[in-house]
């Protein structure tokens, strides 16, 4: 699912970030099968870092469970089935001495680029992902290992796609409409 994130042959990658600084990072955590639970196939449980360049997940701590709480109320049932957390965050100081006070709404922009190439392979693999409006990640960010320079931008939970019914009718009339 994280193959668009990844740097191309010719060195570029698929979204547009300013100055070409890329600061915004991708950190996840991998949680155990459960019987409820899907494995995540050849990853052990933990904390990773997500690298660009070589497209490869690097450990940053061992698997430590985050509440469901800390995604909030209404998110909390979700981040109890999910089986992976997605936290892209920026480094601010990656991008600061270049463009100040705009820093952090084009760490904006590039991370809903990347949420986009992310929608779209979890698609294609039948993986349903959630947005996360609410997230404690100050409790989080010393298991992260991260600095005060460094912010959350946007937090995924990602797993088994649940299908949905769709009412009678419905699909008939988006074909109308197509």
């Amino acid at each position: 699912m994280l193959s668009p994130l990844r740097r191309r042959l010719s060195g570029k990658l698929r979204y547009a970030s300013a100055g070409g600084l890329y600061p915004v990072q991708v950190y996840l955590q991998v949680r155990p099968a459960t019987d409820d639970l899907a494995a995540v196939s050849n990853i052990s449980p933990g904390t990773y870092y997500f690298q660009p360049e070589e497209a490869l997940l690097y450990p940053v701590a061992p698997y430590g469970p985050i509440p469901a709480a800390a995604f909030g109320d209404f998110n909390a049932p979700v981040a109890a089935a999910s089986s992976v957390s997605l936290f892209l965050v920026s480094d601010l100081e990656a991008i600061a001495p270049l463009y100040g006070v705009d820093s952090l709404r084009l760490s904006l922009i590039e991370t809903g680029a990347m949420v986009q190439l992310l929608e779209e392979a979890a698609a294609d693999l039948d993986i349903g992902l959630c947005h996360v409006g609410s997230f404690d990640f100050e409790s989080y960010r010393q298991t992260l290992g991260l600095g005060p320079n460094q912010v959350l931008m946007h937090t995924l939970l990602a797993g088994r796609a649940v299908p949905t019914a769709t009412p009678a009718g419905e699909a008939s009339i988006v074909d109308e409409r197509l």
